[in-house]
């Protein structure tokens, strides 16, 4: 029973650091979609005359503050993610060794047959329900991570709608301005990131467990982002 636990610890702990890896990739993601707006920003004023006000300057500095905004409540939440886990793997590591403890004293005691069978169930049982808390403790923090990044693309999402609008409108004034081309090879990017983020999750929890999540998430108002584009 010690070998098994061993592994699946050591699993767990692969799984969260593959989950992390992917927060972070999303993170730096985010990061670069903040430079460019704040490049858009620059490029932006310049590019007008310098004795009026660029009509884009309060739009660009809004969604500039927007990403500044996402960017400190997502790692609130990761923050507070880590305090969960924290806990979650203590309390786990607490009734391990609890069962630990129990195994030892059983093997010191001469049983009859029939009792050390019933000792055997009643581990495997105590086993099991901690493997069903800790998938769903997994399960909710995917959906949480998940809901978090749907929320983070669609807030994206509005904002190079936004700025491709007011780019369409300055464009048909002045030709100095181009299209934030970069701004959506980074959107493109982050798809490419969401769909491998799933691919992972249905290795972990498999279709159906990803569907549950999926479900969840939109019971909650989340736009139905996963379900069309990845």
């Amino acid at each position: 029973m010690g070998n098994g636990t061993s592994s699946a610890a050591v699993g767990d702990d692969s799984r969260s650091k593959a989950y992390m890896d992917l927060i972070r990739m999303q993170d730096e993601q985010l990061e670069a979609l903040r430079d460019q707006v704040t490049h858009l920003t620059t490029r932006g004023a310049t590019s007008s005359c310098q004795a009026t006000k660029n009509p884009l300057a309060d739009d660009l500095a809004a969604a500039h503050n927007l990403i500044a905004d996402l960017k400190l409540a997502q790692d609130r939440n990761e923050t507070r993610i880590r305090g969960l886990t924290t806990a979650n793997d203590l309390r786990k590591d607490a009734a391990l060794k609890k069962l630990l403890h129990a195994e030892a004293a059983t093997t010191t005691l001469e049983m009859a047959p029939p009792l050390t069978d019933l000792s055997k169930g009643l581990h495997r049982s105590e086993e099991q329900e901690l493997r069903v808390d800790q998938l769903e403790n997994d399960v909710r923090r995917l959906t949480r991570q998940l809901q978090q990044k749907e929320d983070a693309l669609d807030a994206a999402r509005a904002t190079i709608d936004m700025l491709s609008a007011h780019q369409a409108i300055a464009v048909d004034n002045s030709h100095d301005v181009e299209p934030p081309q970069e701004v959506l090879m980074l959107v493109g990017s982050l798809e490419i990131q969401c769909r491998s983020f799933r691919d992972v999750l249905e290795q972990v929890l498999g279709p159906e467990g990803v569907s549950k999540a999926l479900q969840l998430s939109q019971d909650r108002g989340a736009v139905p982002f996963w379900s069309s584009s990845c």
